[in-house]
């Protein structure tokens, strides 16, 4: 079993006050808001301190503000928000006129006015299948049938501005006798001509035409036809439109739809773009081979909801679906829980020949065949979507007691600074009492932004969606140096990101931004020290905000995983929530300016952190007593998860349950056995500082700063923890320890060396396991394992993959990875086999590719042997391993920590 991780006692033994943990609450009687748009969302903790200690609180909190999303602003061509830090202008890429690939313009058909025209758009006109690019499409309502001449190739058109006129010359007589018989200017009808055509209407801004005709003058000798009229603008023009955007990607193999990800679940249909012929041999749906394999196979599969699949029941009575676990809760805890430690041993046995046809042929077979030749390393270009980012660019340091950190806040008293009047003193010259620092703060990732709208010239914005695929890692820790009883919350924006955003010129721009923030609320009860903090990554986690109907929004993949890291030392009792919000949010305008909207969603991953000395006062006198089994400093962390989003206009929403998690209690221990008696004591002076004494030095600071240019955001080494409702995060390795298995943001499972395991986690993978049990449910993020049906019933081989509860491909079986004695040696480590709801057991095999840009993958088979030279053979290159295989090992994976403890046993008591 493993345990909070981290612990760390960064200073001698101290006596502390008589608070318990369970008394020491982030959050005040207030109800604390979060605040955006000037409208208010309820914050998810409120309870009452109830502390044996008098705190002293200050007037009511100002409410904890989180990034603002309506600051959102769009710029020109050129010009957009913000920069990575707010510093320069980012570009906004004009996207023009283009004919797309899939448009037939050899047909006269097209020159048939009709009343509804789509055109497309691309980032610098690009129309090529095989370049990616940013693009639009957009569909027309004219105020007059339209002809979009850009559709017919056996053309040319110039626009002759001293007559106000177009001309246009065809190649062939059929298409002079079509405009001649379906062109005309009748009472009854009128003709808009479209154009992307040098001097007519804004065509230096990349707009097309909008060609109102007035007069025609058919010329036959030359097929040319003479139209005068007048340039509309856009708007004038228009009765209503939609438009569509997003990023192409040459792997949609021509897809009339931008590739924006799958943002909602519970699709059953199948996506033919990207279906393949089947395969001659077997009969099975193919893919091209390469980075995009096992994606473009699941799109053609695919997708239903968990609740639709046959395996729902299974995976929620093993444990698999902890979607019923509650929300936020207050923390009216009033002590402790548990057992007489606070460290909890599962006594859970691993399964001991479970299934007995296997015997101990996985443990024969993997010893016998070492694994060789697993160099290719996981690396984020594999996964990096559209826009990559970094918050913050650089980061402005100080010297704290745990390194480089950014000064967040500073606080002494009142009476100290109302004596410092001479120009230039500082901080440092008074006596301080409190430091909030912000250690190793930022995040980092890859983002695709897609979205579409419907509007109308006189009604406006009927319909809207942002559509958004993201993979972010956060790292944030904050450390409390404490000298005093305080309590304080407080907010503050770390960086902002303006992304480059487009525009259809004449009809839409689209701005996105990306920010990060902080918000803290804590409590100071004696004198310490407490660094926590963690690592939050997110994987493919998409959403689709509606801006006209909520209803209509979803959201999947925002569970985190969740590496924890918790610091304490002194005479310390006390307990901080600490927020940070990361809000990706959009800017909308629609006729430079005529309809405005912007809307985001804010990602607030959060911990509760506290820490309790295990000591009593009495006449003054201080004891060491051993509290809930801990004599030391009492831990415990909570972390929560809220994902909502927020639309002008309307009321903030949530986008998925808040979610919280409390994880197993830890102990600090003592240096030394001595100090755990109750007979070691001292004098221990109480603090009578009070809110009211304290001030805001942060500004007069004059402490030495330094600032690293290019920050590189740090990881938290990842380490095994337990929850309360009886999870556990965990890592798998190979029967050698030398490699470990990781799972990451294409949904693929990989084997890598151990000596890249620092590197996995910023580059979207995930090294944690969910448990419960023994039983290896789900990877960190609560991702499915799962086979595919038809390989393996046809081939006896599969991929093996992970997916979220909202888009698990049609035909998957859910799989958990169970530990078996199959050797009956209690000397050795139990093996995981991949098992499904009917007790098959399936043999993890592990490949690499002679193609080295592609990791290493994990697949299963119902045999060690066959599924061996199954998986090497080049049949399989398009409907299984979606490239050729280099060679094959039967994959012998255990637990890291495999029946070995995180604490010493005796050492508790």
């Amino acid at each position: 079993m493993h345990y909070l991780p981290a612990l760390l006692l960064a200073g001698s033994a101290a006596l502390a006050l008589p608070v318990s943990l369970s008394q020491l609450n982030a959050t005040t009687a207030y109800n604390t808001t979060i605040v955006i748009y000037n409208s208010t969302v309820p914050f998810r903790n409120s309870s009452t301190i109830t502390s044996t200690v008098s705190f002293n609180p200050s007037p009511a909190p100002s409410p904890v503000v989180s990034p603002t999303i309506s600051s959102v602003a769009l710029g020109s061509s050129s010009t957009s928000s913000s920069s990575p830090n707010g510093n320069s202008p980012v570009p906004t890429a004009t996207l023009l006129p283009t004919v797309h690939w899939l448009q037939d313009t050899s047909s006269p058909q097209n020159l048939v006015p009709s009343p509804n025209n789509q055109m497309y758009y691309s980032e610098g006109g690009v129309n090529d299948p095989t370049v990616p690019h940013q693009m639009a499409f957009f569909n027309a309502q004219f105020n007059s049938p339209s002809v979009v001449l850009d559709h017919f190739a056996s053309s040319s058109v110039s626009y002759l501005p001293s007559a106000n006129a177009l001309s246009i010359v065809f190649t062939s007589r059929d298409a002079y006798n079509k405009v001649q018989t379906t062109w005309s200017l009748d009472t009854n009808s009128d003709l808009l001509l479209v154009t992307y055509t040098p001097g007519c209407g804004n065509y230096n801004g990349g707009e097309r035409c909008y060609f109102q005709v007035s007069g025609l003058n058919f010329i036959p000798n030359s097929y040319t036809v003479m139209a005068t009229g007048t340039a509309l603008s856009l708007e004038n023009a228009l009765n209503n439109a939609t438009a569509e955007w997003g990023t192409y990607w040459p792997g949609d193999k021509g897809s009339s739809s931008p590739r924006n990800g799958k943002a909602s679940g519970g699709a059953n249909s199948t996506s033919n773009s990207t279906c393949g012929f089947p395969d001659t041999k077997y009969g099975l749906p193919t893919a091209s081979p390469g980075i995009n394999f096992d994606s473009a196979l699941d799109d053609c599969l695919g997708y239903e909801n968990i609740n639709s699949a046959n395996f729902a029941g299974y995976v929620t009575s093993i444990g698999g679906d902890d979607e019923d676990d509650p929300g936020y809760t207050n923390d009216a805890s009033k002590g402790l829980e548990g057992d007489d430690y606070l460290l909890h041993f599962n006594a859970t046995k691993h399964r001991r020949g479970l299934f007995s046809s296997i015997g101990s042929a996985l443990t024969s077979v993997a010893q016998k065949l070492p694994i060789k030749g697993l160099t290719t390393p996981v690396t984020s270009d594999l996964f990096t979507k559209q826009f990559s980012f970094q918050l913050p660019k650089d980061q402005t340091v100080v010297n704290s007691p745990w390194g480089n950190a950014n000064l967040l806040k500073e606080f002494g008293k009142s009476k100290d600074l109302s004596s410092t009047t001479v120009k230039g003193s500082s901080a440092s010259s008074l006596n301080t009492n409190l430091k909030i620092y912000c250690v190793n703060c930022g995040a980092q990732g890859s983002i695709t932004f897609a979205g579409k709208a419907a509007w109308s010239v006189l009604g406006g914005v009927s319909s809207g969606q942002l559509i958004t695929n993201a993979d972010i890692n956060v790292v944030f820790k904050l450390g409390i140096d404490a000298q005093v009883q305080y309590q304080y919350q407080f907010t503050q924006q770390i960086g902002e990101f303006g992304i480059p955003g487009l525009s259809l010129p004449g009809a839409i721009t689209i701005g996105p931004k990306i920010a990060i923030g902080t918000d803290i609320n804590f409590n100071a009860a004696a004198t310490g020290q407490i660094l926590a903090g963690a690592q939050f990554g997110l994987q493919n986690a998409k959403s689709t905000i509606d801006i006209i109907d909520s209803s209509k929004s979803d959201s999947s993949g925002w569970t985190p995983v969740f590496t924890p890291t918790l610091e304490a030392s002194g005479q310390i009792a006390l307990s901080a929530e600490i927020g940070f919000p990361v809000s990706v949010s959009c800017g909308i305008s629609i006729f430079n300016g005529k309809f405005n909207y912007d809307a985001g969603i804010i990602e607030r991953p959060s911990i509760e952190a506290k820490a309790q000395f295990a000591g009593s006062v009495k006449g003054g006198v201080a004891a060491i007593t051993a509290t809930d089994g801990c004599a030391g400093i009492a831990t415990q962390l909570t972390f929560k998860n809220w994902l909502y989003a927020s639309v002008i206009g309307l009321k903030n929403f949530d986008l998925v349950k808040p979610y919280s998690k409390v994880l197993d209690k830890g102990c600090i221990k003592l240096p030394s056995a001595s100090a755990a008696t109750n007979t070691k004591t001292s004098r221990l002076r109480i603090r009578d500082d009070g809110n009211g004494t304290l001030t805001d030095i942060t500004s007069l600071d004059n402490t030495t700063k330094s600032v690293i240019d290019n920050y590189s955001l740090p990881t938290i080494n990842t380490t095994d923890y337990n929850t309360t409702d009886g999870y556990d995060y965990s890592t798998i390795v190979s029967l050698t320890g030398s490699y470990v298995l990781t799972s990451c943001s294409d949904s693929n499972l990989y084997l890598q060396s151990k000596t890249n395991d620092s590197t996995l986690e910023s580059n979207s993978c995930s090294l944690l396991w969910q448990s419960k049990s023994n039983i290896t449910v789900a990877d960190g993020l609560g991702r499915l394992l799962h086979y595919y049906n038809n390989t393996m019933t046809t081939l006896g081989v599969s991929r093996l993959r992970v997916s979220d509860e909202e888009n698990i491909p049609i035909g998957s079986v859910y799989v958990s990875l169970t530990p078996t004695d199959d050797d009956h040696n209690p000397s050795t480590p139990d093996l995981y086999y991949a098992v499904d709801s009917l007790k098959h057991a399936y043999y993890p095999i592990v490949c690499n590719y002679v193609d080295n840009v592609l990791p290493a993958k994990v697949f299963v088979a119902n045999d060690p042997v066959k599924g061996l030279d199954l998986l090497m053979s080049a049949d399989l290159e398009y409907t299984v391993t979606g490239g050729k295989v280099q060679s094959c090992y039967a994959l012998g994976l255990v637990d890291e920590d495999d029946d070995v403890a995180d604490f010493d046993d005796a050492a508790r008591r």
